[in-house]
């Protein structure tokens, strides 16, 4: 595993559904990529390695740095010359995710990969065998500045961070759970970082004003992710962020697990919102 320093080159990558989960293959069928959003995780995660110090970060969205939602030779050359690969999945992404790790670490041999997000969450074991070096699980805003951290001292010892699944020989080691992020620990965050690019070619911009939901749904995974965990972020750290994606894209889409969980807040951000002037046009 080669030396990091915080100035080594660290890029974060989301790919987005494929028609058959094919690699840089035609996009899927379905209602979300007809929508060309923004990363729900990446853009908060780019952020706070920003403010850890890190010198030389880059998010890659095909949707935004590629061409027809496809990467680009050029794209695949940034990525593969990276020493940190971060990769976020869901389920239906990470056949593809997983062809991108493996052609990074056929092209980069000792670079290293760290794979998050709710596809790796639940397949720990697959992810590492599959060339994951690392795989973040649940919450990964404190996990992943740690272990980028952690990567940048001599002597490197994982087994004390929580969240993360790691390779110890031939050994897989998967450590505690991380402890959630309470309503003031998540109103303490940066706010998302979002570069030229995603600003001036974003439609529906995203917004997370809650994490997880206080309902148990069979067919849902979101309490299986954050357990029956509902938590809000604060109101005016809410305002703040809506007054920096004021100018991005025409329409804002909520990403909350349970958007009106509790009404008498959801009345009042929308009451903050008018009296910021923050609406969006009516289409």
């Amino acid at each position: 595993m080669r030396k990091i320093t915080k100035q080594s080159r660290l890029i974060l990558v989301e790919l987005p559904p494929t028609q058959f989960g094919i690699y840089n293959g035609n996009p899927g069928y379905d209602i979300y990529s007809k929508f060309r959003l923004p990363a729900r995780a990446l853009h908060l995660l780019q952020a706070v390695l920003i403010r850890g110090g890190w010198k030389n970060v880059e998010l890659l969205n095909p949707i935004y740095h590629g061409k027809n939602k496809m990467l680009t030779e050029e794209n695949e050359k940034s990525i593969f010359n990276s020493d940190i690969l971060c990769v976020s999945s869901i389920s239906r992404t990470s056949p593809q995710s997983i062809e991108l790790i493996k052609k990074y670490k056929s092209a980069n041999l000792d670079g290293i990969v760290i794979a998050g997000g709710f596809d790796p969450s639940f397949r720990k074991e697959e992810w590492l065998k599959a060339g994951a070096d690392f795989v973040i699980f649940g919450e990964g805003e404190i996990t992943l500045s740690q272990l980028t951290e952690r990567l940048t001292h001599e002597k490197r010892q994982f087994d004390d961070i929580d969240g993360l699944a790691f390779k110890k020989g031939n050994k897989i080691i998967i450590n505690q759970p991380r402890k959630l992020l309470d309503s003031n620990e998540l109103g303490n965050l940066p706010l998302p970082y979002y570069d030229k690019q995603t600003r001036e070619k974003t439609v529906t911009v995203v917004m997370e004003t809650t994490r997880g939901c206080p309902n148990a749904c069979d067919f849902c995974t979101v309490t299986e992710f954050y357990g029956r965990k509902y938590r809000e972020k604060p109101l005016d750290y809410v305002i703040k962020g809506l007054k920096d994606i004021k100018d991005i894209g025409s329409l804002i889409f909520f990403t909350d697990d349970n958007f009106t969980a509790n009404p008498d807040r959801t009345i009042e951000l929308c009451e903050r919102i008018a009296k910021e002037g923050l609406s969006r046009k009516k289409i």
